[in-house]
């Protein structure tokens, strides 16, 4: 878990404070400044780690 929440933090434009993951249910929530990265960028950096990400969805 700490994995992860490291991988998504390193992300430029994360709000690192946001970061939540629920490794039980499968989840990260984050926070992020859509002018500086996207979600594509966050999916990589999970992935680049060794973990697929099977679905996103952004609200």
């Amino acid at each position: 878990m700490q994995k992860i929440e490291g991988a998504i933090k390193s992300v430029t434009g994360v709000d690192k404070e946001s970061v939540k993951v629920l490794f039980n249910a499968s989840k990260a929530k984050v926070n992020f400044d859509a002018s500086v990265t996207n979600v594509n960028e966050i999916v990589k950096a999970v992935q680049a780690i060794g973990y697929d990400v099977l679905k996103v969805s952004e609200k």
